[in-house]
């Protein structure tokens, strides 16, 4: 059981040492602990995807793969709406700006509203949408 007194650092430290000595379940028990107080902790949603993929547990690495994607955009959406209230101004000319340059703006949809915003996809999340796909043609055949 996870107590909030233990740094993550420390139950990270704990499910790699458990991955060491041979006893997966435990340390993917861990990780996933871990992932219900942070959703967007990368180091336990590197590891779980590794584990997954070792044990070719696909559809529980789809799954990680889409909650982590979904955690991601609504986290981006949060911080952007949060600026754009904050910065109205600035903020009408970046996604008129960002339709025209970056190459446009992507629908999302958190929480069950759909959202309109400028296209940004940190390395991580782009190797997790390219193994998504990966991952989605091994289940389908």
């Amino acid at each position: 059981m996870l107590h909030k007194a233990i740094p993550d650092r420390e139950h990270l430290a704990r499910a790699k040492a458990l991955e060491a000595d041979g006893e997966v379940d435990e340390a993917i028990g861990i990780y996933q602990r871990l992932l219900k107080n942070d959703s967007l902790n990368e180091t336990a949603i590197g590891r779980l995807l590794v584990l997954y993929r070792r044990q070719k547990d696909y559809k529980q690495e789809l799954a990680l793969l889409k909650a982590a994607i979904s955690a991601y955009e609504a986290e981006q959406l949060a911080g952007q709406e949060a600026w754009r209230k904050k910065h109205q101004k600035a903020a009408r000319i970046s996604l008129s700006l960002a339709r025209k340059l970056a190459g446009g703006t992507q629908k999302l949809s958190v929480a069950g509203k759909k959202k309109t915003a400028p296209i940004y996809d940190d390395r991580l999340v782009a190797a997790w949408r390219k193994r998504k796909v990966v991952v989605m043609k091994r289940l389908k055949g």
